[in-house]
């Protein structure tokens, strides 16, 4: 008796942790974001360096993805 359930207790946390993948794996929705009328223009006055990319930033703007780097310097004095 103890032996079955062992097993089933097993059993039981297996399907939950199989379970758990499965739900975590869902795709998950990216939200829209705020694209700028235009990526282009000269290089001090566009909000990004690379501009637009033949139209494919805008287009994967709309869809929620937005590639972002940020470069922050620290300068130390001794």
């Amino acid at each position: 008796m103890s032996v079955l359930r062992i097993g089933s207790a097993r059993h039981a946390s297996i399907v939950r942790f199989g379970l758990l993948v499965l739900l975590s794996i869902l795709p998950a929705s990216a939200q829209p974001i705020d694209v700028p009328a235009t990526w282009g223009g000269d290089v001090w006055s566009r909000p990004r360096l690379t501009g637009s990319w033949l139209g494919l930033r805008e287009e994967l703007g709309k869809k929620g993805v937005m590639f972002d780097v940020d470069l922050l310097l620290t300068l130390k004095a001794s």
